[in-house]
């Protein structure tokens, strides 16, 4: 997970472990759980996967993200929730 503004270093990601490798980013088609909607509208609550998160991002509190559906967003979200 990153920050809105932030981008992602893909030689760096490539290098965690579990994270394929070359390294592919999601599009329009399925993801996590089946969601079609693109990676943007991904959102923590209720994601059943490994997450990996840059510093920053783990820095934050009482922020918003994805809700897992188009044009939507959760707010208030923190990591001790999840």
């Amino acid at each position: 997970m990153l920050r809105g503004d932030h981008e992602l270093n893909a030689p760096k990601a490539q290098g965690l472990e579990g994270v394929a490798s070359p390294l592919r980013m999601a599009s329009g088609g399925a993801g996590p759980q089946g969601h079609r909607h693109g990676a943007r509208v991904v959102g923590l609550v209720g994601l059943k996967c490994r997450v990996y998160a840059d510093h920053s991002a783990l820095a934050l509190a009482d922020f918003v993200c994805g809700a897992n559906e188009k044009d939507m967003h959760l707010t208030g979200v923190n990591w001790s929730g999840m």
